[in-house]
């Protein structure tokens, strides 16, 4: 990697009704999830630390690309590497910032089910906590102004909302400094608003700065379940193959797919705040059976009828991120739940571990990352866009 910058790059991020604007830019968000683990680490292992990743080689390639913004899922301070965001200061590319906490309610000290019981609530807000200290004094110097902003947890389980809300009928709503659920709310809509609150008060009164908040949803519990527009913006995980709601749904009025045809619904619901599709994408796995499974050629077509839907959507739609920038062996589908040498292979039947445009092969501690058909497509798409 080049030689440290003596400056960091410095972004304006502006939240307007309709869009997300990166430095006044009149573009949409063109961005990719990525995950900190190289073949052999993965949280929950051993190795919880990543350190193998090769940061600068692979997000020159995201670079390349097109991506105007990475995001980076952690999962806990000890994943925040001053090697991801020296090589993001040296390609001059803005960081979304993810603080991840369990979707179900755990914290594994016997709270289960119950987003609002106040051990799970102490472990997030300390979580919070070091996370933002770690951005500002963790990690050699201080990384803040290069993260645009903050999402507060990902995908909460529909079981967990739904006994959180049944154990806590009495809860209606949160008023806070920052953010306040409206009227007759439920009481997950007001713990994800106090967490949210509770970030910006925290970042504000101890570091003199702070950055919008939003918590990625899907469509499993939103909007039925957990309506987030209170937040400073929607980000929804949206795939064209799961749930029905999504595969089965009317058809867009632009394209004429159900995907867009959800996408229209889900956007209405927040017609005044920016929505952002915070993932979309496919696995490549060889051998698995899921219905998110295509091959590299198909994951390619998928990725521009995708993004069609997207640019072609309704008008607070705001971008989406592509999932993700590289393969991860250590994740899991539901078929290989218990699977415990996950990130040691690359199994060719694990939906979960193929969704890369980039793909890992070879040995742990010397892997390849080679390039996946899609890849040029969304280069030849996201580069060429305004010409």
């Amino acid at each position: 990697m080049p030689s440290t910058p003596a400056l960091l790059p410095n972004y304006e991020f502006e939240v307007t009704a309709t869009e997300l604007r990166i430095n006044q830019r009149p573009e949409p968000i063109k961005g990719a999830v990525f995950e900190m683990f190289a073949p052999g680490e993965g949280p929950g292992y051993a190795d919880n630390v990543p350190d193998d990743m090769p940061y600068f080689c692979v997000l020159s390639k995201a670079k390349e690309m097109g991506v105007n913004l990475i995001y980076g899922t952690f999962g806990g301070p000890e994943q925040m590497r001053t090697e991801f965001f020296e090589a993001m200061a040296h390609l001059e590319l803005p960081v979304a910032m993810g603080i991840w906490f369990s979707g179900e309610a755990t914290n594994y000290q016997g709270v289960e089910g119950d987003f609002q019981h106040p051990v799970f609530k102490a472990h997030v807000r300390g979580l919070i906590e070091t996370m933002i200290d770690t951005l500002h004094q963790g990690l050699g110097r201080d990384y803040n102004q290069q993260v645009l902003y903050f999402n507060l947890g990902n995908e909460l389980s529909d079981w967990a909302v739904q006994n959180t809300n049944q154990l806590h009928p009495e809860i209606t709503g949160y008023n806070g400094v920052y953010f306040s659920t409206p009227p007759n709310s439920n009481a997950t809509e007001a713990f994800l608003a106090e967490m949210a609150d509770y970030t910006k008060q925290y970042e504000t009164q101890t570091y003199g700065v702070s950055r919008p908040v939003t918590h990625t949803t899907w469509p499993v519990v939103s909007p039925t379940l957990v309506d987030t527009s209170f937040l400073d913006f929607v980000s929804y995980n949206l795939y064209s193959y799961w749930p029905e709601f999504v595969s089965e749904h009317s058809p867009g009025s632009v394209t004429g797919t159900a995907y867009q045809g959800a996408l229209e619904e889900l956007a209405a619901v927040a017609a005044d705040k920016p929505f952002l599709v915070s993932e979309f994408g496919s696995s490549t796995a060889p051998l698995s059976t899921m219905s998110n499974v295509r091959t590299p050629q198909q994951q390619a077509e998928l990725f521009s009828q995708y993004w069609l839907d997207i640019s072609t959507g309704p008008d607070n739609v705001a971008g989406g991120l592509v999932f993700q920038l590289v393969d991860q062996w250590h994740k899991n589908d539901y078929l290989h739940a218990n699977d415990s040498s996950s990130p040691f292979s690359h199994d060719d039947s694990d939906s979960e571990e193929w969704f890369g445009v980039i793909s890992v092969n070879g040995d742990i501690g010397n892997p390849e990352y080679t390039t996946k058909p899609v890849y040029q497509v969304i280069q030849n798409t996201w580069t060429n866009e305004g010409d």
